[in-house]
């Protein structure tokens, strides 16, 4: 019991860059139109290799919490950043 409460500091962090992390995710797939899917389709599959290692071999009292969080975050910000480029051109190319 007390280990848990001496690592609660961790799980709270932990807990608001999943957070993060998912809110991104959600973005960029509610973001997405069907004709830039294929663009992203390498991105994508990029992250969920990322996370559907963490999710079958990682649990909170895991060794390598925090590199499956960074691996995630920095995948997600890689999906998010082409998808924000391409919709910044788009609305160029529009103007």
């Amino acid at each position: 019991v007390m280990k848990i409460f001496s690592s609660a500091d961790a799980f709270r962090s932990w807990n608001g860059s999943l957070d993060l992390i998912v809110n991104m995710n959600n973005s960029v797939l509610n973001n997405l139109l069907p004709v830039e899917k294929p663009l992203v389709n390498p991105y994508l599959a990029k992250f969920d290799a990322v996370v559907q290692r963490g999710l079958a071999s990682l649990n909170w009292s895991s060794d390598g919490v925090d590199e499956f969080i960074k691996e995630s975050m920095e995948q997600v910000k890689c999906m998010h950043d082409v998808l924000k480029t391409m919709k910044d051109n788009l609305a160029q190319i529009q103007d």
